[in-house]
């Protein structure tokens, strides 16, 4: 609630949350993110809490949203091996094909969230 208020006070800042929320809230982070165009999720830290179903689950959630392009990759080294990870998000458009699960995750989807997305929120391309 704190940051739905900072938004309608300064809707023209960039915020970032950290964890997407974490768990317990990423219905929230979700929630503020669509009703936000500044607001960006970071998934550092969670597939070490998180069971892989889950992180896909959220990722096509947020697809489905349309934010996608919002959500960013983090490592939160040391906790997590980067290899790991990374191929743990690649898998996902080959397991939501796979499935039948929709939105599928495509590998252009991926490789947004693991670079392009946080390119995008440093102002590093438009």
């Amino acid at each position: 609630a704190l940051l739905w208020h900072v938004m309608e006070k300064f809707p023209e800042s960039k915020i970032k949350v950290d964890h997407a929320g974490y768990g317990g809230t990423w219905d929230k982070a979700l929630h503020l993110a669509y009703a936000w165009p500044n607001i960006y999720l970071d998934f550092a830290f969670l597939r070490t809490t998180y069971p892989p179903f889950k992180i896909m689950e959220f990722l096509q959630h947020a697809k489905w949203a349309g934010i996608l392009d919002r959500c960013l990759w983090g490592t939160d080294y040391p906790w997590a091996p980067r290899k790991v990870e990374l191929d743990m998000y690649r898998s996902f458009p080959a397991e939501t094909q796979r499935l039948g699960v929709e939105p599928v995750l495509t590998e252009a989807d991926i490789e947004a969230f693991l670079g392009g997305n946080a390119e995008k929120f440093l102002g590093l391309i438009k």
